[in-house]
């Protein structure tokens, strides 16, 4: 299968990188992006959701998304305070609006974005290309010999444990049910 968001979300949440930045399209993509960073996230790890830097300078050890309101704000402010994220154990995650103003701005740091980058920078949309076949070839092999419609049949039954794994399973049988 090709990368895709649910895979780089999978390896950011449990990494100890200390800055992320998602992008998103609209409000109901930030909160379907949202709802999946939460059924991904390590079971030892809270996840916070803030509306500026300094929860995530604050809670070191748990997994902060700042959404802020001014987003252009929260990039200039990221930039000159980068080296208080290093002490981070769990990432904090910016979501940035696709197109806007904040994106355009941490594209123009150009340290700032590089830093980013080293970290994760994730745009869901520019991940989620799927080739049918490879990724039905990679389901088989994570689900045991599954299809995607038996898998979710199982699930639906009950018959699948509630593991992180499975929600990973989950998510990637519910994107090859709609192809």
């Amino acid at each position: 299968m090709e990368r895709n968001s649910t895979s780089e979300f999978w390896v950011l949440l449990h990494s100890k990188d200390p800055m992320a930045v998602v992008v998103y399209q609209d409000l109901s993509h930030q909160q379907d992006l949202i709802d999946l960073l939460s059924l991904l996230k390590p079971k030892e790890r809270s996840l916070i959701i803030a509306d500026n830097l300094d929860s995530a300078l604050k809670n070191l050890d748990d997994i902060v998304i700042v959404i802020a309101s001014a987003e252009p704000t929260a990039v200039q402010e990221l930039d000159g305070r980068r080296e208080a994220f290093m002490e981070r154990t769990a990432p904090a995650v910016l979501f940035l609006q696709a197109g806007g103003e904040a994106i355009k701005l941490l594209q123009q740091s150009y340290s700032l974005f590089s830093w980013i980058r080293g970290n994760r920078l994730i745009d869901p949309n520019e991940l989620d290309s799927i080739n049918e076949t490879e990724a039905g070839a990679d389901f088989l092999q994570k689900s045991g010999g599954l299809s995607p419609k038996e898998w979710l049949e199982k699930w639906r039954a009950g018959s699948v444990p509630d593991t992180q794994e499975n929600a990973f399973i989950l998510h990637c049988a519910l994107m090859l049910e709609n192809e």
